[in-house]
């Protein structure tokens, strides 16, 4: 017996695994592949493959602009469209390529259900191609297209495209508060999941203890600040640092009560940094890097101090 078809749409997904760019409609994917056969659309990011297999599911990603200029879809949309107004000449180009990429695709995969990642534009493209291929589509919200792209008839066009989707499915109880109101259209909450296994498991590698054991011997007797994100300009990272280097300021006995520990998977550093200089941080002698071995951990080079805490 054959297995169903689900055709995915997104605009964020890694070139390669681990590169430091969202994997969860990858991971998403994955699952579903178990079950159903999975096709997923996707924008051309530097170093990915026009098309791929992974672990049997195919990847067709497509072109939209030239691909020295080609950068709206490297990573997240907008907070690329926030570093660089510019990347919005992009918009038309990708919406254009998006549509005419996952209709072919359809046509040819002949899908049973499409399943679209975000309310725009990976929404807007599935209400469309469903209308061609007479298929019906769902989409999931996953916070950035209800917190924002509220403005002129964005909040109608996403509207729309929820009352037309068979099924609304939100990643967390506040999105329903920040959609637009649908009446009887199902809108499910149903939180990204943990590998709750894996983690348990990594919690009990020695290397691992060997680590926290690092770590408490650097802190001890202070309290720990976490930060745990990719290493992206997009995470506020620079922003995060200046204000401990002015609560330092004012507060300078906290620097022998207080360390600040950064956990970064490398993604797109190199825009990082230049925000980092352009803000003149670190500050020299208020952030150093540490001997401890944290995996990602990001090590900044700055002048040593007594009173250095780990970034």
């Amino acid at each position: 017996m054959s297995r169903a078809r689900v055709l995915v749409f997104a605009t964020t997904l890694p070139a390669v695994r681990d590169d430091g760019t969202p994997q969860f409609v990858l991971d998403l994917s994955l699952g579903l592949q178990e079950t159903f056969d999975v096709l997923i659309v996707a924008p051309r990011v530097p170093a990915g493959k026009r098309q791929e297999e992974i672990d049997g599911l195919r990847i067709v990603r497509f072109a939209y602009f030239p691909r020295r200029w080609e950068t709206l879809a490297d990573g997240a949309m907008l907070p690329n469209l926030k570093a660089r107004p510019s990347t919005a000449l992009q918009i038309p180009f990708l919406l254009g390529s998006f549509l005419w990429s996952s209709f072919r695709a359809g046509r040819r995969f002949r899908p049973d259900v499409i399943h679209a990642h975000w309310l725009v534009p990976g929404g807007f493209v599935a209400l469309l191609v469903s209308r061609l291929l007479s298929v019906p589509y769902v989409v999931t919200v996953h916070g950035a297209d209800a917190f924002a792209l509220r403005a002129g008839g964005l909040q109608w066009l996403k509207r729309v495209i929820m009352r037309n989707a068979a099924v609304v499915g939100l990643t967390s109880s506040a999105l329903a508060e920040a959609v637009p109101e649908v009446d009887a259209i199902p809108q499910p909450v149903i939180p990204m999941g943990v590998d709750v296994e894996g983690f348990a498991t990594l919690a009990a590698d020695p290397r691992v203890l060997d680590r926290i054991g690092a770590v408490q011997q650097l802190t001890a007797g202070r309290r720990i600040v976490l930060g745990v994100d990719r290493l992206d300009y997009t995470k506020g990272i620079p922003w995060r640092l200046e204000a401990f280097a002015r609560l330092f300021e004012r507060e300078p006995d906290l620097r022998d009560r207080l360390r600040y520990i950064q956990i970064a998977v490398p993604s797109r550093g190199a825009r990082l940094l230049s925000q980092l200089t352009e803000r003149r941080l670190p500050a020299p002698g208020m952030f150093c890097t540490t001997t401890v071995g944290l995996p990602g951990m990001w090590r900044p080079r700055c002048r040593p101090t007594r009173r250095a805490y780990t970034s």
